[in-house]
């Protein structure tokens, strides 16, 4: 065989190789047409009241408050809802003890998951660490 030959068998099979590997992996998801309706979404409107949101500045004493807990966690006590992310302080007493096998002041000395990130960059001092264990052992208790 001469050589422009093997050149253009391998151009050739290299198209088609080619070719065929995208028919393989190119995910397809267009849309095929019917004859059913699309489903219709319905607006709901609510006629009971909105839940009126916590008025932090009664709780400016709170150190979950202070330390920006309240983004992330529910803190049921005092009606903060938090972003749905964390679970709800007020049982996170006995819940640390439940999911990490520790009490709550080892996970504060040495916390998991996503708490170990939060602590690098917001650490708690001890008394901050003291104040947390407290209320939330009192939200516990209630």
């Amino acid at each position: 065989m001469n050589k422009a030959f093997r050149w253009t068998l391998f151009l050739v099979v290299g198209i088609v190789v080619g070719f065929m590997a995208s028919l393989l992996f190119i995910n397809n998801d267009k849309q095929v047409a019917t004859t059913e309706p699309s489903p219709q979404t319905e607006t709901v409107t609510s006629t009971e009241p909105a839940e009126p949101a916590p008025n932090l500045a009664e709780h400016t004493d709170n150190i979950l408050v202070q330390k920006g807990c309240i983004a992330c966690h529910a803190v049921s006590p005092i009606g903060v809802k938090g972003n749905g992310t964390a679970p709800d302080l007020a049982i996170a007493y006995d819940d640390v003890k439940n999911r990490f096998g520790k009490s709550l002041e080892e996970f504060l000395a040495e916390p998991e998951g996503t708490m170990s990130a939060v602590f690098e960059t917001s650490p708690l001092t001890d008394e901050e660490k003291e104040k947390v264990i407290s209320i939330v052992k009192e939200y516990s208790e209630q």
